[in-house]
């Protein structure tokens, strides 16, 4: 497709550069790449898509941003929303944060071909995190030829309040990423971008989101094809069943006792950001931190409580193939559950209370048959265990019950549900690569001395699309050869899938395979790409069958 922005792009005499979108003329800069080829490409840091969510519009849907006269700086990264940061726990952010981060390798001109588009929504349990380039420069994806837009929206309480009316019916956070993909059809061109050629990818909470886009009818046609990366809807901590008496918590904590949403609402606008943050998480009990659940997430909105997201339950919409049938690409890392280690410390005593407990981590979510509740437990436990108890000498089995119950047994189901309504390719991966950037593992070995637990973890495939720039982590990290060929095998596969629908390309070594209906396959990224002819986790995932209700029996 051909630019039609005549010399909507202009070069200055230094690094810097200036492109006219639709709400005025914003400034970047030219940068080179650390990866692999160094190529130069263009920065342009926190342009605003909405406006400013202050005051009375403190937890309502996003407005889009407003024009402005001269040039917009966009040369540093922008405030993150507000939130805990992820490393020091300490208050960071600014309610202005919806801004995305855009990187072009080329700046358009009259006859220019406009490039693939992919836009990544970040993950931290929609309660943390950012598309900043602390954890997501664009060095690696940035050298095959796309154009990468990072999105920043409002996480925890002032993304995902709700009191279930017009007020605040909900997921102003989801509503926040919808008009970011309004803006990147309405400005991407600007920076050399096909509107008409939009990936959508997001990883954790960025998955669920992203799969959240698939089914919200506020989405439909703003992308046409999207990756899942260890997130799906039907993850038990990715939607929230009890958002209005949290709600009405978070009042109450803060010091206001009313149940008059209004009231409360008027109350909430009023409290400091930091103090919102710093006890939103209280509302939770302790039954329900120890299911690794977040305080403030997705929830289904009472119909005709203004621009609805979402009125119809995930399972529901997926149960009846209401979703965007476009090709996707999801899977999983090889033992997701190591993340909960780092959550929570596990301590030889902890371990103990964990044996009596062994349901601690699932959630009602789940909807575990009531009936022989007891028996089911110690069913699942033995599974797992082998009737041993559970100590750091086989702490890895119970890891991957944990990876199954927040991550694998949703992504199955999911995988399914979309086999059995759409004849469109869907390709599952699972990442087994263990690497040096493991974010997590790094911080694992600083907890548990001397414990050395195998397996990729929850979010280590980030490490492999993105740049990440945090020099607290960087001095543990001990680069080996094998890290480029895993980054190259990623960048490729998920760029040519932006650009073409199908991420097989020449040199990969395979044919990555798409599932079908009566055929689940799956490609392992590991140094060495193979193709597996089975489900992920098969034997595990038809255990849980037989526990759980399923409506679609497949000839698996």
């Amino acid at each position: 497709m051909i630019a039609l922005h005549s010399v909507a792009a202009r070069r200055t005499m230094s690094n810097d550069c200036t492109v006219k979108i639709k709400y005025g003329v914003v400034r970047g800069q030219k940068k080179v790449s650390s990866a692999f080829s160094k190529k130069e490409y263009y920065s342009f840091l926190g342009i605003p898509y909405g406006k400013a969510p202050l005051r009375e519009l403190r937890f309502k849907d996003p407005q889009p941003a407003e024009p402005w006269q001269g040039i917009k700086d966009c040369l540093e990264d922008p405030p993150i929303c507000p939130q805990k940061h992820v490393l020091s726990g300490s208050f960071v952010g600014d309610e202005d944060c919806l801004k995305v981060n855009v990187f072009t390798p080329k700046l358009p001109n009259e006859s220019s071909l406009l490039k693939a588009v992919m836009v990544f929504i970040h993950g931290g349990a929609f309660t943390f995190g950012s598309g900043n380039t602390d954890f997501y420069g664009p060095d690696y994806l940035i050298e095959h030829d796309i154009v990468l837009v990072n999105v920043n929206y409002r996480v925890g309480a002032l993304g995902f309040l709700t009191f279930e009316n017009q007020d605040i019916p909900g997921n102003a956070g989801l509503k926040d990423q919808t008009l970011a993909l309004r803006w990147v059809q309405e400005n991407i061109s600007a920076f050399g971008g096909d509107p008409k050629k939009v990936t959508l990818f997001g990883e954790s909470a960025g998955g669920a989101s992203a799969h959240y886009h698939m089914i919200s009818p506020l989405s439909r046609g703003l992308y046409q094809n999207v990756i899942l990366q260890s997130g799906s809807v039907l993850n038990p901590w990715a939607l929230s069943t009890t958002g209005k008496e949290r709600s009405f918590a978070l009042a109450e904590l803060l010091g206001y006792k009313t149940d008059d949403p209004l009231e409360a609402a008027k109350f909430l606008r009023k409290v400091s950001a930091e103090e919102l943050i710093k006890i939103q998480n209280r509302v939770l009990s302790m039954k329900e931190k120890a299911t690794v659940s977040f305080p403030f997430v997705p929830v289904v909105e009472v119909p005709q409580t203004g621009v609805n997201f979402l009125t119809k339950h995930p399972k529901l919409a997926l149960e009846e193939g209401d979703f965007a049938h476009v090709p996707v690409i999801l899977g999983l890392t090889s033992r997701e559950g190591i993340l909960v280690l780092n959550d929570i410390l596990h301590t030889p005593e902890y371990l103990k209370v964990l044996n009596k407990h062994f349901d601690t981590i699932i959630s009602p979510n789940m909807d575990l048959p009531e009936a022989n509740y007891e028996d089911i437990i110690k069913t699942i436990q033995d599974f797992y265990l082998g009737g041993k108890e559970l100590n750091w000498e086989n702490i890895v089995p119970y890891l991957d019950f944990v990876s199954d119950v927040l991550f694998s047994i949703g992504i199955d189901q999911s995988l399914r549900y979309y086999l059995e309504k759409t004849n469109l390719p869907v390709y599952l991966y699972e990442m087994t690569f263990e690497g040096s950037r493991s974010g997590i593992k790094l911080l694992l070995n600083m907890k548990y001395p001397g414990h050395q637990i195998p397996g990729a973890s929850h979010a280590d495939d980030l490490a492999y699309l993105f740049k990440a720039n945090i020099p607290e982590l960087e001095q543990f990290v001990k680069p080996i050869p094998e890290d480029e060929i895993v980054t190259s095998w990623f960048t490729k596969m998920w760029t040519e899938f932006a650009k073409s629908g199908n991420p097989n390309m020449p040199g990969l070594g395979t044919k990555w395979e798409p599932c079908t209906k009566d055929k689940i396959c799956y490609l392992e990224i590991n140094e060495k790409l193979q193709m597996r002819q089975n489900r992920v986790f098969e034997d595990r995932m038809k255990f849980w069958d037989s526990i759980l209700s399923f409506p679609i029996k497949q000839k698996l």
